[in-house]
């Protein structure tokens, strides 16, 4: 009954890692597409300074 017991419990070890190991790469890709976007959003120009004024 013993070593059931630590063959389930190894089991749940597994499980639980595979589970940090999805959700940390859940997280790299999160953390990779927001640096993208304030990349981008950093190195854009402002619409209002591209166009020229309507007022004379």
């Amino acid at each position: 009954m013993e070593q059931l017991l630590l063959v389930i419990a190894a089991g749940g070890a597994l499980w639980n890692g595979w589970q940090i190991a999805r959700l940390s790469g859940r997280v790299d890709a999160l953390e990779s597409t927001m640096q993208t976007v304030l990349t981008l959003l950093a190195g854009r120009v402002p619409e209002s300074t591209n166009r020229p004024s309507a007022q004379p």
